[in-house]
């Protein structure tokens, strides 16, 4: 039954292609086509991002294998120089095993097995050697004697070893100069002068021990001359050695991710030696083997060869080869990928769909245009109808947006408060100890420079002593103590400044913020405007001058956080007045019944036309999307709900000011709000939500927070 439909559906496919509309038949065409080249493109897109995510995990994994062996070689080079610090004087045993146990090995480096001293020996010195260690009380072996017994013409003995592990208290005392290895690594540090790192060995003279390698730096005579190959043999004191565990030091490095989708194998050949240098006898780690468990075939290849890649690793005198495979569950996932013969079947059935669709559309909307004739009149007749509605709902919608735009700003108003407070309150904190810090820097410098000037008192005791003198001096001259003393004092009072300009931002940050509950207090007008100029600083700085002429208001009744409102919006409007640079003045002061407040600027003034329409809620001169013109209004609002008088005057090209006068005491019964004040509260003392939001949308054009 489903073939008899399926090759009905085919037979009216190609009907409607052979006598169908020519839109149909472009359609079919043209979707074939893009379904062909779409398939290629995703098919190239895939092939590449599977690259580069193999890339990506090869760039990962090698870049943490280098520096591994980086940082591990570095615990070998500090051995070194604490031979070299010695000098004339011999590294004692006591001192060995000291450094040896700060550096933790299992703890920080568990791929090192054992650092060591490995003392060279002519054969004359050997039994002055063995006289001296069966002698040596702490060591306890009076039967001592290098192993393997023989007379030879040198020895590599290993001496000093730590940690003190039974594999490693084996070793001590062998002649690792019988191994050939180990030989060759010993002499051709002694001969470079640089470290050296040997062949894949088997870590211990036992049988049967886990492989790995060492890294040999050659110890010299202090003050022997080391310049040619001759000096160096004859000044040549041993080796300070590192023993690695390379499974080990391997092992912790990868993530689990990682080993589930990469085979990492570390060759001791270099790159480019071919199939026969990726033997089993120079393998120095499988993370597939030695991690993961779930090695595949010693070098296997994937299903497709651009997922696997070689790299170099230089390890002191030696390179070795770390090869990369993709394995096959990673392989075959990215060789694999269905998306483009999706494409290809999904771009054809569309095309097909599309192609039925026009068809079946070709032939509605002949129906149609009918039946749009007969509608079109009907839809004439009502269209008059329908513009009056749109009249009203347009009428309607404007003073929803209205609604919508106060009842938005309320609540901008009140997230900035909360933000502007946290934010006051985390940064407070760390003024707090960095101004502490500061202060007991300053202290322990000023102790730090006496210590110094009392050194300075031994200048002639050393004067006998012309080197320790001329390495004094040039410390000294290298350092520019004077300038150092003279600068440092600066530097930590710059500092303090610094972090005292910071808390008193922060400090009028927090008292701008505070809580507008609506509550009346007594309050200070000076302390106010200080508090806001922290605020607004940033907007005033780069164009006027500020001057402050206060004349010393006492505190009056008020609604503090409200007249901080209008102080900003005052404030901000004289910055936007002034076009290029000017001066803002702000002065105040007291009569009997009052204070009063003046912000006068010079910048481009108010026309005489609009200076009556200035309080008007909505009204603005800026350009849309700079201005809501809700701030003068917010002003004239609150000055009337604490029963005082806003007066301005203005001349084009001179400046504006404006001058507020407030009752020193709070007048307790109820006073309308007129036609310019936007509170609308009726006696009641909180401000509305509506008025708080225009004082964030206004006021602070500069905090894109609100």
């Amino acid at each position: 039954m489903s073939h008899r439909v399926a090759k009905g559906i085919l037979a009216r496919l190609s009907s409607t292609f052979v006598f169908g509309n020519r839109v149909a038949q472009l359609a079919l065409v043209f979707g074939a086509v893009l379904t062909f080249f779409a398939s290629n493109y995703v098919a190239e897109t895939t092939r590449k991002e599977n690259r580069e995510y193999f890339d990506r995990l090869v760039a990962e994994a090698h870049g943490t294998l280098t520096q591994n062996t980086r940082m591990n070689l570095e615990v070998l080079r500090g051995l070194q120089g604490l031979f070299l610090q010695a000098g004339e004087r011999p590294v004692s045993r006591d001192e060995f095993r000291r450094y040896a146990d700060q550096l933790n090995l299992d703890g920080r480096y568990p791929g090192i097995q054992a650092l060591s001293f490995t003392r060279y020996l002519r054969g004359e010195q050997l039994a002055a050697f063995e006289a001296g260690i069966r002698d040596d009380e702490g060591l306890m072996r009076p039967d001592f004697k290098v192993r393997p017994a023989g007379a030879r013409a040198d020895y590599f003995v290993a001496d000093y070893i730590s940690p003190a592990s039974e594999d490693n208290i084996f070793v001590f005392g062998l002649d690792l100069g019988v191994e050939a290895i180990r030989r060759a690594t010993f002499e051709r540090a002694r001969d470079s002068g640089l470290p050296a790192v040997s062949r894949r060995i088997t870590l211990t003279m036992r049988e049967e021990r886990p492989t790995g390698f060492l890294v040999a730096a050659p110890v010299y005579r202090s003050g022997a001359p080391s310049g040619t190959v001759e000096e160096r043999r004859r000044a040549f004191l041993g080796c300070v050695t590192a023993v690695f565990r390379s499974g080990e030091m391997m092992s912790g490095l990868f993530g689990a991710q990682l080993l589930d989708e990469l085979d990492i194998e570390l060759f001791d050949v270099p790159p480019g030696a071919g199939s026969t240098g990726y033997r089993a006898e120079s393998m120095l780690f499988d993370s597939g083997v030695e991690v993961a468990g779930h090695s595949i075939a010693l070098h296997a290849p994937a299903e497709s060869p651009s997922f696997r890649k070689t790299g170099r690793l230089e390890v002191a005198d030696r390179q070795w080869s770390v090869v990369y495979t993709a394995l096959p569950s990673l392989a075959t996932t990215m060789s694999r990928n269905l998306l483009p013969a999706s494409v290809m079947a999904g771009g054809g059935i569309l095309s097909l769909l599309l192609f039925a669709l026009i068809a079946s559309i070709s032939s509605a909307n002949r129906r149609l245009e009918s039946e749009v004739a007969e509608r079109t009149a009907v839809l004439t007749a009502t269209n008059a109808e329908l513009a009056k509605s749109v009249d009203r709902a347009t009428a309607a919608n404007r003073d929803l947006k209205e609604a919508q735009d106060q009842l938005l700003q309320s609540e901008k108003m009140s997230a900035l408060g909360q933000l502007a407070a946290g934010v006051a309150h985390e940064i407070n904190n760390p003024i707090g100890f960095i101004g502490s810090n500061l202060r007991t820097l300053g202290e322990e410098v000023e102790d730090l420079l006496r210590v110094l000037d009392a050194y300075a008192k031994a200048d002639a005791l050393i004067a006998s002593e012309p080197e320790f003198r001329a390495e004094i001096e040039a410390a000294k001259a290298a350092a520019d103590l004077e300038f150092v003393r003279e600068d440092i004092g600066q530097l930590i009072r710059e500092s303090r400044d610094g972090v005292f300009r910071v808390a008193t931002i922060v400090s009028g940050l927090k008292n701008f913020s505070r809580a507008d509950s609506g509550e009346w207090a007594l309050g200070n007008l000076e302390s106010g405007l200080d508090s806001t100029l922290n605020i607004v600083w940033n907007e005033l700085k780069y164009k006027a001058e500020v001057v402050k002429d206060y004349g010393g208001v006492p505190d009056i009744e008020c609604i503090g956080s409200q007249l901080d409102q209008v102080f900003m919006n005052l404030l901000v409007n004289a910055a936007h007045a002034i076009e290029t640079q000017g001066t803002i003045t702000i002065r105040t002061g007291t009569d009997e019944a009052s204070v009063w407040v003046e912000v006068a600027d010079t910048g481009k003034g108010i026309p005489a036309e609009i200076l009556g329409r200035i309080f008007d809620p909505f009204f603005t001169t800026k350009p849309i999307g700079q201005g809501t013109g809700l701030g003068l209004s917010l002003v004239h609002g609150i000055v009337q709900r604490h029963h005082g008088s806003i007066d301005v005057d203005s001349e084009v090209g001179r400046g504006t000011r404006f001058r507020i006068s407030l009752p020193r005491r709070r007048v307790k019964e109820a006073v309308p709000l007129g036609a310019g004040g936007t509170l609308g509260d009726h006696g009641r003392d909180e401000p509305t939500r509506e008025v708080a939001a225009a004082a964030c949308s206004t006021a602070m054009p500069m905090m894109r927070s609100c």
